[in-house]
């Protein structure tokens, strides 16, 4: 599929391989006082990725399709910044997504394989954050 009688890819016209036509990211921040030195602060981010292949060639099998991912994150904290606390959900809404589709002809001795890659990130992922500025 896409090469030619010397081994050579002719990929003319398609798109270079994990590169998106187009990508988003809205972001807004909010912060507030609660008293004169605490102060809370909201960061709602949400990052749009169009679809992908994973071969130069296009092959089917290795498409992605679109996209996207809620990242929230809630804090209290001083309002000089010397420290904060803060609960984040990182890809909120649990899309899942690949970071690579690949050919795998000797998985399970199918030449049809294919294999996918997961990274940290495509999963749902809650924590606390703990931040305290050193000055030095």
């Amino acid at each position: 599929q896409g090469c030619t009688e010397d081994n050579v890819t002719a990929a003319n016209g398609n798109d270079l391989q994990d590169s998106p036509r187009w990508t988003a990211t809205i972001t807004s921040n909010w912060r507030w006082p609660i008293t004169d030195n605490l102060g809370m602060a909201v960061n709602l981010n949400y990052y749009w990725r169009d679809q992908v292949y994973y071969t130069e060639t296009e092959d089917p099998h290795t498409r992605h399709p679109a996209y996207g991912i809620v990242n929230l994150n809630i804090g209290v904290g001083a309002i000089d910044e010397s420290w904060g606390v803060s609960l984040f959900a990182k890809n909120l809404l649990d899309e899942h997504f690949v970071a690579a589709i690949l050919a795998a002809p000797l998985a399970n001795d199918d030449p049809a394989a294919y294999a996918q890659f997961a990274t940290h990130n495509s999963r749902r992922v809650i924590g606390l954050g703990f931040e305290y500025r050193l000055d030095w």
